[in-house]
């Protein structure tokens, strides 16, 4: 009897259960088409029959309905996005019986293959076939590479879904990657090198773009990545991947220039010159005419080096330190951690560098205060770095970030705040494993709820221009005019997908929802600090930093449209808190703002807001003359021809 499986959506479907919005920068993009799955499942039909595996980014389920309708026996559907979640679930209803459908949510680059346990009839091992387990992967391309080097690591290593024997892998990639992986000798790459010293690649079927939702720009492939018996590649991956990385690095010139750049100054001539030696090439050969064997015998060469001169393999020619050889004679471990590769700043503390301070907040941006609270509640050592953008760090590092070395930045606010709680400075720590739950699961519900509703109110409602306008005064011409409304764009991109409205939706509609949010969320907050200080007790957590710092702007900005921070202002035991931690960590650095100088600085924000509007219609007159005297003119030829 053929299983009867729930009907793919159709893109209308799609559309009205989950929400999906059509915006190609969400960089989702589903196959739906049934024959065109079908033909990507047909390759690895010998596998999937019978057998066992993973769908990465299993999405509304077209792709697992169809590895269930090929006849294997436990698919394993992993998928980070909430939404999607109930379909995955009305698939495994379906086949229930027939098939056995385990749903993971979790990033796919995070996911644990390790906690996955299959038949022991299914396992082979590394020697013999293969078995009848598989892997397929459709992620936003940009995710997909990132994949699929975790793969190779795990390849070699033989662990991670390799732990059950030599599985095959189904990507699903851009064109023009494919073509990269699948170049030949005379042609390689970077991306070659190391796909091609692991796995046999096919690359049978082109997926156009057309039969995608929503539709990408770009073509995609689908390669098939069999892991070999023997690699190519004899060294620990992270040795063979420096060195291939600094060959390609200067792909076209001679390998002794390329190479260089492998050892520090006054020793790298004569290094490189015995590293090429010992491989048995010749200098004058350029990276691209490299083959498989080649590498091979130069990380080889590299390996040994590094296991005689300890610390060459952390060398970095990118660090602005001078390297020399004793820093890095010493005894016990041969290799630093990988967080280690660039030089650390022991005798200093990090610089937290943040947007300014005004309105008497510690610092004006919503991110940076947050950064600013835990760091100060979670008595971290740290210096503070109050700034304007510059242009060449605009380039390079956006606000807020964190410079832990000479060379070495933090960006993300997960990452700094990791970064603190690496270094013991962490606020939560105090409290029981079940509470440090709750403390999380607490700021994800105001992350997705309170704080959109202020970055709305503060970004995107047209009375609060003002705060667009404070952006604009502290970044340099021309990007005051660019980077603000970037910021915005995104801001708008996170509200519409989470309030559920775009360019057509009246904008009161979504102002009375947001307000009933925050009214909500203020309420429940309120009702919760009646019975202490902070949020989890009598010591603050990491959840009170976050609230504080969503709040505090309402506490000290002069907004126009205050429908919301009448509501926050009406909440004593809130208001009460935003002042308790004012005042317990920052009443020392806190400047406060009087009136006048309020007034003063509206006035200027104001003006800015003017001068800019008054530069762009210069600029679209000048073009506009420039268009209408230019776009019937002769061509050269005309009025010199005879």
């Amino acid at each position: 009897m053929k299983l009867r499986l729930p009907p793919i959506p159709t893109p209308h479907e799609i559309l009205q259960l989950y929400g999906i919005s059509t915006n190609k920068s969400l960089s989702r993009h589903f196959i739906l088409n049934e024959t065109i799955l079908t033909k990507l499942i047909n390759p690895l039909n010998a596998l999937v029959n019978g057998g066992c595996g993973w769908d990465i980014g299993a999405g509304p389920g077209a792709t697992t309905a169809a590895l269930i309708g090929h006849g294997a026996r436990h698919v394993i559907a992993v998928e980070e996005e909430l939404r999607f979640i109930p379909f995955l679930k009305r698939l495994r209803s379906a086949s229930s019986g027939r098939c056995k459908l385990t749903i993971a949510k979790s990033d796919a680059l995070q996911y644990e293959f390790e906690r996955v346990s299959f038949s022991p009839n299914l396992i082979k091992s590394w020697s013999d076939e293969q078995p009848k387990i598989f892997l397929c992967a459709h992620l936003p391309f940009r995710k997909s590479i990132r994949l699929l080097i975790n793969m190779l690591k795990f390849c070699q290593q033989q662990s991670g879904p390799f732990q059950f024997g030599r599985i095959t892998l189904g990507f699903i990639l851009q064109k023009e990657v494919c073509e990269r992986i699948c170049a030949s000798e005379g042609h390689h790459n970077r991306l070659s090198v190391q796909t091609q010293a692991f796995f046999d690649v096919d690359y049978p079927i082109l997926v156009e773009n057309k039969n995608f939702f929503p539709q990408p720009k770009p073509h995609a492939g689908y390669l098939i990545l069999t892991p070999r018996v023997e690699p190519l590649l004899h060294v620990p991956y992270k040795f063979s991947e420096k060195l291939i990385k600094h060959v390609f690095h200067l792909r076209n010139k001679q390998i002794s220039n390329s190479l260089k750049s492998l050892f520090p100054p006054k020793q790298d001539v004569e290094l490189t010159k015995e590293l090429i030696t010992a491989a048995g090439l010749y200098e004058s050969l350029p990276g691209s005419s490299l083959t498989i064997a080649n590498f091979n015998s130069l990380s080889n060469v590299y390996f040994e080096m590094c296991s005689k001169l300890p610390g060459l393999f952390e060398f970095d020619v990118r660090s602005k330190r001078r390297f020399k050889w004793k820093d890095f004679q010493f005894e016990g471990e041969l290799y630093l951690k990988e967080s280690d590769y660039t030089f650390s700043m022991s005798s200093d503390s990090p610089i937290l560098c943040t947007w300014p301070s005004d309105f008497g907040l510690m610092s004006f941006d919503i991110e940076s205060l947050y950064l600013l609270t835990y760091a100060k509640i979670s008595e971290a050592k740290f210096k503070m770095k109050r700034k304007n953008h510059s242009r060449l760090n605009l380039m390079r590092h956006s606000l807020p970030h964190l410079k832990i070395a000479d060379s070495k930045f933090v960006h993300s606010t997960e990452e700094i705040v990791q970064y603190f709680k690496n270094l013991n400075s962490d606020c939560d720590s105090n409290f029981p494993e079940s509470k440090r739950a709750d403390i999380d699961a607490f700021k994800r519900l105001f992350m997705e709820t309170l704080l959109p509703a202020i970055e709305y109110h503060l970004w995107l409602d047209p009375k609060n221009s003002f705060v667009v306008n404070w952006y604009r005064t502290q970044l340099p011409m021309p990007l005051n005019l660019t980077i603000p409304s970037q910021i915005r764009l995104r801001k708008k991109l996170l509200c519409s997908t989470i309030f559920k409205f775009d360019e057509q939706t009246n904008s009161d509609v979504v102002k009375k929802k947001i307000s009933r949010e925050c009214n909500v969320a203020f309420n429940l907050l309120n009702n919760r600090l009646s019975e202490s200080s902070y949020l989890f007790g009598e010591m603050p957590s990491s959840a009170d930093a976050f609230i504080y710092a969503i709040l505090a702007p309402l506490n000290n900005l002069p907004l126009d449209s205050s429908n919301i921070q009448n509501f926050f202002k009406a909440c004593p035991n809130l208001t009460a808190f935003v002042r308790r931690i004012s005042v317990k960590y920052f009443s020392s650095e806190n400047v406060k703002v009087s009136d006048t100088q309020l007034l003063d600085k509206l006035e200027l924000l104001k003006q800015a807001s003017t001068v800019a509007f008054g530069f762009s219609l210069v600029g679209i007159y000048v073009f506009g003359i420039y268009y209408l005297r230019h776009r019937n003119a002769p061509s050269p030829g005309v009025i010199f021809s005879g």
